[in-house]
């Protein structure tokens, strides 16, 4: 189960990436904000992703799969500059505290790439914002990848 929902997850990442230093007090996750439906999902599910702004160091995220009016997986995200470093932290199960924990390798004004290479799958999580659309990409690389397309909910 914590594959598939690390799948649906992200609803992100790249692949071969180039591990760039990225200033902290340029990193902006504003992009985020927002209530999000999955376009490129099963047409059977509906998938969201909710992000709300704290602070300026802190970024809560919710994600979740609806299958016949049931959630079928949950996720629980939040991104936070600890030690001067910006990390991701996914909780696939709010009754444990245990996190799968992703470092901020490369960002700019809509996009951001994070990775844990010691994690099954996905290594690496990619996010990035085009036009009205949010699109996220997981992976271990090339040949293990899969996208997200978000649009904005209007409201």
């Amino acid at each position: 189960m914590k594959l598939f929902t690390f799948l649906l997850l992200f609803s992100f990442s790249l692949n071969s990436c180039q591990t760039n230093k990225t200033s902290p007090n340029k990193t902006s996750f504003d992009f985020l904000v927002g209530e999000w439906i999955r376009t490129n999902e099963k047409s059977d599910r509906k998938t969201y992703e909710n992000w709300k702004k704290v602070d300026k160091n802190t970024f809560l995220g919710c994600g979740f799969t609806i299958k016949n009016n049931d959630t079928i997986s949950q996720k629980h995200l939040t991104i936070s500059k600890i030690d001067d470093k910006w990390i991701l932290k996914v909780n696939l199960d709010k009754t444990k505290n245990e996190t799968t924990d992703f470092k901020l390798i490369n960002s700019d004004k809509n996009s951001f790439i994070l990775e844990n290479q010691e994690n099954d799958f996905p290594k690496i999580i990619k996010y990035w914002k085009v036009g009205n659309q949010l699109k996220a990409e997981i992976s271990n690389d090339e040949s293990s990848k899969i996208d997200f397309v978000f649009e904005k909910i209007k409201k």
